[in-house]
């Protein structure tokens, strides 16, 4: 368990309206970190994603290898943790961060991808490292709203 994490969510849109309109009244975190190694490296979707912060919340966008090491030292206030697909939490249980728990909302169609549930879509290689992890005991339910009973990812691999 990682101290002061209220959400780990996946979701390609990482901070959109559902994250932080329904989300946050959930879970009031002070802060969102955003993980992903493409967008961390774009200025330009990284300062449009800090720009969407609500009063009093902080945007913190990292790559990979900072997100682990943030998650691995602890964060510092409640916090709501976005990444955006299941290959990135398998990266960051990799470099160490004990992601015990997870969700998967938002996933868009891909030519690479098939239908997991409803409008989430994900690919074999994403649909590998969902089983993998949770043969190594990682709890991960599917949400696409807030409102939405969460499912557990396991009743929906095949």
């Amino acid at each position: 368990m990682i101290e002061n994490l209220l959400l780990f969510r996946i979701d390609e849109r990482m901070t959109h309206g559902q994250v932080m309109i329904s989300y946050m009244k959930k879970y009031p975190a002070k802060n969102i970190v955003c993980i992903d190694d493409a967008t961390a490296k774009d200025p330009f979707v990284t300062s449009i994603i800090k720009m969407s912060a609500p009063s009093g919340v902080t945007i913190d966008v990292v790559n990979v290898k900072k997100g682990a090491e943030v998650l691995k030292t602890g964060l510092k206030s409640p916090t709501i943790v976005l990444a955006k697909t299941p290959l990135t939490v398998k990266k960051l249980r990799e470099e160490g961060a004990a992601v015990d728990e997870f969700i998967i909302g938002g996933i868009a169609d891909a030519s690479n991808r098939k239908r997991f549930y409803k409008s989430i879509f994900i690919s074999q290689e994403e649909a590998d490292a969902v089983k993998q992890m949770i043969s190594e005991g990682v709890s991960i339910d599917v949400q696409i709203v807030v409102s939405d009973k969460r499912i557990p990812a396991s009743t929906l691999l095949k």
